[in-house]
């Protein structure tokens, strides 16, 4: 399929579904771990496995009335019509796009998707900001779910123990992933068994990234700060409105001669057996330093913490502002764990307090970044 997007307006169902929908599924740390998606035109209910109360249940002859049972009436309602949307716009020039072979599948694909993707992960994952109503609550807001309070840096126990949690609420141990922000795990890299051996499996299907405990891991920075879960992805739900949206939008920007994107679509999702996850609170990791040299030419420069890039920073930013741009980057860390010193043109010191890569680059010049 081939649209030229000088003339196409709306995109029909099945274009959006090889375009958007399924593209997003892939992208999307949280999406693409497993969860139970619906697709659905409205407000959608999913009855739950009733829970039987078999204490006064007795052994029963022939001819004896047999004990009744309430199994109760559960379930879960998802997407009801006061959820907002997630509404994005990308716009291009013309020319581009007379000029290039890209057509309109391959920009979905690279810029909307990836856009979408974060904006979901980061609403799935959240410890605040959701309702329920018109905001989805994310993993970390859900409530039944157990805990495990570890207060510093993840450990085999820690992990152990969530396991065993997990385990009793009789989870599937193929759907079950650690979700873990990279930091955490890197610093899970050093830990070792009983046996001595590395606590983390590389596996090569996976990209190379390890197993822990017979466990897929699934390494993002969209959970939040000081957080980690074990889940059985096999007991979540996600609802996905039919009536997602792809818009051409050819007169929007007339005045400077540009093609918009637009793209709208809903989500909420919930566990289906709160029991089955088990969210790790206080997570940390050790600090890691970093001197940021700037050379003299320099005259703005960005920096990428945990791969995810800052605004535009002049280079005779005070320590402050240079804090306030770590602290802006949607990555989870809070401006608490970010330590900024030094003078206006550098050198400055960043101390992240739970861990993290930290790089960056210059315009016109050279700016280094090296651990200390």
């Amino acid at each position: 399929m081939s649209n030229d997007t000088t003339s196409l307006s709306s995109l029909t169902a099945e274009q959006v579904s090889t375009v958007l929908v399924e593209p997003l599924a892939a992208a999307s740390r949280f999406l693409s771990s497993g969860p139970s998606i619906y697709s659905t035109a409205g407000p959608l209910r999913i009855p739950i496995a009733p829970t039987f109360n078999l204490g006064t249940v007795s052994w029963t002859g022939e001819g004896e009335s047999i004990d009744d049972v309430d199994a109760g009436k559960r379930q879960v309602a998802l997407l009801p019509s006061s959820m907002k949307s997630v509404k994005v716009i990308t716009k291009y020039t013309r020319e581009l796009a007379r000029q290039s072979v890209v057509q309109v599948e391959s920009a979905l694909r690279s810029g909307l998707v990836s856009e979408v993707a974060r904006k979901l992960d980061a609403r799935f994952f959240a410890a605040s900001g959701g309702d329920g109503t018109t905001v989805p609550k994310g993993m970390f807001e859900w409530a039944g779910t157990q805990n495990v309070s570890v207060d510093g840096s993840l450990a085999l126990d820690d992990l152990l123990t969530a396991q065993g949690k997990a385990l009793a609420a009789n989870v599937d141990m193929d759907r079950l992933r650690l979700f873990i922000r990279p930091e955490h795990y890197t610093a899970l890299r050093g830990l070792t068994g009983t046996d001595g051996r590395p606590l983390l499996q590389p596996d090569a299907t996976k990209g190379g990234v390890a197993s822990v405990l017979g466990t897929g891991v699934v390494v993002t920075p969209a959970l939040p700060s000081g957080y980690a879960a074990l889940a059985d992805m096999s007991q979540v739900a996600v609802a996905r409105d039919v009536d997602a949206d792809v818009t051409i939008l050819t007169e929007r920007y007339a005045d400077t001669d540009e093609i918009g994107i637009r793209v709208v679509t809903r989500y909420d999702l919930a566990p289906l057996n709160p029991a089955a996850i088990v969210t790790l609170s206080g997570v940390t990791g050790a600090a890691t330093s970093y001197q940021v040299t700037i050379d003299e030419n320099v005259s703005t420069f960005v920096l990428t913490l945990n791969g995810k890039q800052s605004a535009a920073i002049d280079d005779d930013e005070t320590a402050a502002n240079v804090r306030s741009a770590l602290a802006a980057i949607d990555d989870g860390i809070v401006a608490e764990d970010i330590t900024v010193t030094g003078n206006p043109g550098g050198p400055l010191t960043v101390v992240l307090a739970n861990g993290g890569t930290l790089s960056g680059v210059g315009t016109s010049g050279t700016v280094t970044v090296s651990p200390v």
